[in-house]
C-alpha cells in the first residue's frame, strides 16, 4: 500500500485527463528505460474497481494510435499506485535537476473521471470536492483551445472558479487541514496542455517561448518559460485565480503534450515542417434531426512521446516528501 501522499488530477471538459493517464504509464516506462531504474504504475482495484482496466484499456488506445473515447457516463474515481526510484548518480538536463535524489518513491495518484460540464453543475456535497480537498498535490490541465473560451460556461476561468471555491467551502466546512491565509494548502502542478496544437504552437513560437536543445537535434521543442507561457496565452481572470488560491511557492509550470511531436522515421527526430502528430478528418453523419452534419474525428499519427507528463507528478512527489 502507498504511503500518505495523494495526488489528483482535474481539469475542464476536454482536457485530456484519460489521455494524460494512459501517457503517464508509457512515459514512466521510457524513464526508466534512460535512467537504468524501474517504474510501475498499477490500478489499486481493491480500493476503486475497474482502475486497471481502465488504465489497461486507455494505454492500448494510445498503442493503436487512437485517442481514449470521450467520458458520456457517470463519474467514477481511479486509483493507482507509483513505484520507482530516482538514479542516483545521474544529472539529467536542466529541467530535471531536482529528479537526482536517489532513493524509492511510491504514492497513490487519482483520477476521477466524470464528463464534460460535470465541474460547473455540481453543487458544494458533491463527492469531486471532497476528492480534490482531500489530495496533497493537484495536477491541473489547462487546455488552451482559444474555442472553449468562447463560450463563458466552457472556459477556463469557469471550471477553475468553481471548482476552487467548492474546495474552500469543504475545507472551511471540515476543519482539520486549515486555509493558510486564505489560500488553499495544496500544492499545484498547471500543465499548459495540447501545446503541440499548430495554432497554439505558432503563437508561443512567436513569443520565443518554444526552444530546441542546440546539443542535441533528436529532443522535441519544449516551452522555455511556461509561467510566461500561461500568462500569455490565459485570459487575466484565469491567471489571476490561480495567483488568489495558491501560493506561489507551491506552484509550477509545465509544458505538457500527451502524444508529442511528429518524428520523421528516417532521421528519428522531430520534423518541424509539419511537427504535429494529430491527424484531423472531417466525418459526415447524420444529426439528430435528420439533417447532415460533420464532425472532426482526431488520430495520432505515429508513436507517441509524451512531453511534461511525468514531470510534474515527480515534481509533487518530491515537493510534498520533503515538507515536515
Amino acid at each position: 500500500m502507498a504511503n500518505a501522499i495523494k495526488i489528483g488530477i482535474w481539469g475542464g471538459g476536454g482536457s485530456g485527463k484519460t489521455t494524460f493517464l494512459a501517457a503517464l504509464r508509457i512515459a514512466l516506462l521510457k524513464y526508466a528505460k534512460s535512467t537504468g531504474t524501474s517504474w510501475s504504475i498499477n490500478g489499486l482495484d481493491e480500493i476503486s474497481p475497474r482502475s486497471s482496466l481502465f488504465l489497461e484499456e486507455n494505454t492500448r488506445h494510445l498503442q493503436r494510435l487512437v485517442f481514449p473515447p470521450a467520458t458520456l457516463g457517470a463519474p467514477a474515481t481511479y486509483t493507482y499506485e507509483v513505484n520507482g526510484s530516482y538514479p542516483s548518480d545521474k544529472v539529467l538536463e536542466k529541467a530535471w535537476n531536482w529528479l537526482t535524489k536517489s532513493g524509492h518513491v511510491q504514492f497513490n495518484l487519482d483520477v476521477f473521471d466524470y464528463p464534460g460540464g460535470y465541474l460547473i453543475t455540481r453543487d458544494a456535497n458533491d463527492s469531486l470536492w471532497e476528492y480534490l480537498a482531500g489530495c496533497d498535490g493537484l495536477i491541473y490541465l489547462f487546455d488552451p483551445d482559444p474555442k472553449k473560451e468562447e463560450n463563458a460556461n466552457e472556459s477556463n476561468f469557469a471550471y477553475l472558479q468553481r471548482s476552487l471555491d467548492m474546495m474552500r467551502r469543504v475545507f472551511e466546512r471540515n476543519g482539520g487541514r486549515a486555509l493558510e491565509r486564505g489560500q488553499l494548502p495544496q500544492h499545484l502542478a498547471f500543465c499548459i496542455t495540447k501545446y503541440d496544437d499548430v495554432g497554439i504552437f505558432k503563437e508561443l513560437e512567436d513569443r520565443d517561448l518554444i526552444a530546441l536543445d542546440g546539443s542535441d537535434e533528436s529532443l522535441p521543442p519544449f516551452i522555455s518559460d511556461p509561467e510566461g507561457a500561461f500568462e500569455f496565452i490565459a485570459d487575466e481572470l484565469t491567471v489571476q485565480t490561480i495567483r488568489a488560491y495558491f501560493h506561489k511557492e507551491r506552484i509550477k509550470y509545465f509544458g505538457t503534450t500527451s502524444v508529442g511531436f511528429y518524428v520523421d522515421k528516417q532521421t528519428g527526430k522531430v520534423d518541424m515542417k509539419r511537427f504535429s502528430n494529430i491527424k484531423v478528418v472531417q466525418e459526415e453523419y447524420v444529426g439528430e434531426q435528420g439533417q447532415p452534419a460533420q464532425r472532426e474525428i482526431k488520430s495520432i499519427k505515429s508513436k507517441i512521446n509524451p512531453i511534461g507528463v511525468i514531470e510534474p507528478v515527480l515534481w509533487l512527489h518530491r515537493s510534498l516528501s520533503a515538507q515536515p
